[in-house]
């Protein structure tokens, strides 16, 4: 999540291939532009990960971790 928040700011042209798969592993959070609650963020990636959904994802995008 603080990755996928790190690469909304970046700016760098070297940056565009890592947010497109950190958003390919669920890293789909609003842009932390005020201050905010950030509970539903840290629910949604608890979700993530119990689920497996997030485990599947990198798993696609780099290939089997175990």
């Amino acid at each position: 999540m603080a990755a996928a928040q790190a690469l909304d700011f970046a700016s760098s042209s070297s940056v565009v291939e890592w947010r497109r798969r950190a958003k390919s592993c669920g890293g789909t959070w609003p842009t932390l532009e005020e201050d905010r609650p950030l509970y539903p963020d840290h629910n949604r990636m608890k979700e993530l990960v119990r689920s497996g959904e997030i485990l599947e994802a990198v798993e696609a995008a780099v290939g089997p971790l175990a």
